[in-house]
């Protein structure tokens, strides 16, 4: 699964798997950091019902 970013709202990107979009991703660059490195808050995170589906089979 690879994750494009389709510029259509600045903060956002579009989860696809081989050419298909899954999903969207809400994003914001955090104040902190973990071991030097910038981090990132994650959500809301909007995935279609059969990929949700498949995400919780592999870890569970």
């Amino acid at each position: 699964m690879a994750t494009k970013r389709e510029g259509y709202l600045e903060g956002h990107s579009i989860p696809f798997h081989e050419d298909r979009p899954i999903g969207v991703v809400r994003e914001e660059a955090d104040e902190y950091e973990y071991e030097d490195v910038p981090t990132m808050n994650i959500g809301p995170l909007a995935i279609i019902l059969e990929y949700q589906l498949v995400i919780i089979s592999v870890y569970f």
